[in-house]
């Protein structure tokens, strides 16, 4: 190996492929960093609105363009992404509806 001892080698090798946010995770004030940074109010997942007493979860699995596009209308238009997403299942709701009737 030359003129790089042992200990040398793993340092360099730490050094270079050790990764900032694995650095940042060791310590406890580094990961609540971590998860304030992953509650970023700027996602447009923002959980206030309406109570939850009155609301429900519901997870689906949509194309990464049409979340895109509702984040946009949700950042341009101020609304909560839950009034819009609220909005368009009950107007889709009523079109089946009256086309059916």
């Amino acid at each position: 190996m030359g003129d790089i001892g042992p200990v040398d080698l793993k340092a360099a090798l730490r050094a270079q492929l050790g990764s900032q946010r694995r650095k940042i995770s060791g310590s406890a004030s580094g990961r609540r960093a971590l998860e304030r940074e992953a509650n970023n109010p700027h996602d447009a997942r923002l959980t206030r609105g309406t109570p939850r007493s009155t609301t429900v979860q519901l997870n689906v699995e949509i194309p990464e363009e049409l979340k895109q596009r509702l984040v946009n209308e949700v950042r341009a238009s101020g609304d909560r992404m839950v009034l819009i997403v609220s909005r368009a299942l009950i107007a889709e709701l009523d079109r089946r509806e009256a086309a059916r009737a």
